[in-house]
């Protein structure tokens, strides 16, 4: 029997969901993930500052907005994978027994779902595995991580590791995850 990794979606040995949380995590190396202010609000006065989350709120998208969260949460890593994860591995990272159920069917809904809303770059085949590239978290332009906090359109917020290996992203609801986005965008500034 072959071993595989956390993050492989190999079919032997295959890792726990918490596992593969761990290890995906891991692989971001800082403990945390940036997500820039316009994920939650857009910056300019005087016009609609809805942004995606509001969005997504409204549309009820909730395994989409979990979706996008987990793949800027690794994409530094993602970015230079030489190949794709694979659906199933996807899958077991955002499976807990609170949290919303996922299938092969829902996890390629809510990809095709993402991109309709702007938020993937782009999804091709690599073979039988998807390459998913994301965009920024306004729909804008192509996904860099946050430069840092000089201009309004790059100001950002963290999550820690924790939200996925605590299983926090499965505890919540979309309303209630909506709240902690919005605090953790409007705190960002505090110790």
């Amino acid at each position: 029997m072959t071993s595989t990794t956390p993050a492989s979606g190999g079919k032997s040995d295959a890792a726990t969901p918490a596992e593969t949380r761990e290890y995906m995590t891991k692989l971001s190396g800082r403990g945390y993930a940036q997500f820039r202010h316009i994920l939650v609000q857009l910056p300019e006065e005087g016009q609609s500052r809805a942004s995606t989350l509001a969005r997504m709120v409204t549309g009820r998208r909730h395994r989409e907005l979990l979706l996008y969260l987990l793949l800027v949460s690794c994409w530094n890593w993602l970015e230079e994978n030489q190949e794709p994860l694979a659906a199933a591995t996807w899958i077991r990272a955002l499976t807990s027994k609170d949290g919303v159920t996922w299938s092969p069917s829902t996890l390629s809904r809510s990809w095709k779902r993402l991109e309709e809303l702007g938020l993937i770059e782009e999804r091709k085949r690599d073979d039988r595995l998807v390459r998913v590239v994301p965009r920024r978290e306004d729909g804008a332009e192509a996904y860099t991580a946050p430069g840092g906090r000089k201009d309004r359109w790059n100001t950002y917020f963290v999550l820690p590791d924790e939200f996925w290996t605590q299983e926090l992203f499965a505890k919540l609801s979309l309303p209630a995850l909506a709240v902690l986005l919005v605090v953790a965008k409007e705190t960002s500034y505090q110790d």
